[in-house]
């Protein structure tokens, strides 16, 4: 049951005595981690924020052509080689090869890694699935640094606040 706070206005105002109520709980609170979890997946799987968003964008996408690449490309920093890095990284699989003569395109698809990651992304921003907490498992929790500190911090207060 959700938690309700209760406030009243002032007594300097006589005019109106009633009694406003807020939620505290939201319906939708998907991105109140994104922040965390965006900082995981980047020490996790070595991805900057760009290629994330990239992989979030494609993913539900089961084939797509270079021109729906560049559709998203256009809004992220300029990078001429970018499909071939995710190419060459594993991120991304060629599904069909370019057939000329007929005029089709090449096409493209996630490869079953970034299908993985982008899955769990979203269990974790929708509090389906812990963030480990394991150094075998999570990087952050390995990292002596200022950031990673503070990182692991948030993250065991998501899983305690999943746990609820």
């Amino acid at each position: 049951m959700p938690r309700v706070t209760v406030y009243k206005r002032p007594k300097s105002d006589a005019s109106n005595n009633t009694i406003t109520k807020f939620s505290n709980t939201r319906q939708h609170n998907y991105l109140k981690y994104w922040r965390v979890v965006r900082y995981w997946a980047h020490r996790k799987y070595g991805l900057s924020t760009e290629q994330i968003e990239m992989l979030l964008y494609l993913y539900d996408k089961p084939l797509f052509s270079r021109t729906d690449f560049k559709t998203f490309e256009g809004l992220l920093s300029w990078d001429k080689t970018r499909l071939k890095e995710f190419v060459d990284k594993g991120l991304i699989v060629v599904w069909r090869e370019h057939v000329g003569y007929k005029k089709q395109a090449k096409m493209y698809e996630l490869s079953i890694k970034s299908k993985r990651i982008c899955s769990s992304i979203y269990k974790k921003l929708s509090q389906e699935e812990h963030i480990p907490e394991n150094p075998n498992n999570n990087p952050v929790f390995k990292g002596n640094g200022y950031a990673d500190k503070m990182y692991r911090k948030l993250m065991k207060q998501m899983n305690t606040k999943r746990d609820e």
